[in-house]
């Protein structure tokens, strides 16, 4: 494989000082993993922040996000320690709930990724 095949990685979003707790209600604010088999998250979180992620799928009858069963959810291995994890979308629009921020002026960044199964 070659370094031009290697993911690309984009921002999905930062999280600053607070919990996210209620999922939103609009897809557009989703990870669109439509043709992919194979997502890639990295977790960049700041000094003092722990934070657990959970994998939530878009549900077209609810107009909204929904967990997963059985659940998906991933944690830092330490305050501050980035960490990436893989996960199958099956084509789904995704969003990941970050929760276990930390206070003040804690965030945690979203990076995400993607590839189909056989493209290497």
């Amino acid at each position: 494989m070659s370094v031009k095949e290697a993911p690309e990685y984009q921002h999905i979003k930062t999280v600053v000082s607070a919990d996210e707790s209620t999922p939103p209600s609009e897809l557009k604010k989703g990870v669109n993993f439509k043709g992919y088999d194979i997502g890639i998250i990295q977790i960049i979180p700041s000094a003092g922040s722990t934070p657990t992620v959970e994998l939530l799928a878009w549900c077209p009858s609810q107009d909204t996000f929904i967990p997963v069963e059985p659940a998906a959810t991933w944690t830092a291995p330490a305050a501050g320690e980035a960490f990436e994890f893989t996960f199958s979308p099956y084509g789904r629009s995704v969003w990941l709930r970050v929760t276990n921020v930390g206070g003040g002026s804690e965030t945690v960044e979203v990076w995400a990724s993607a590839h189909a199964v056989g493209k290497f």
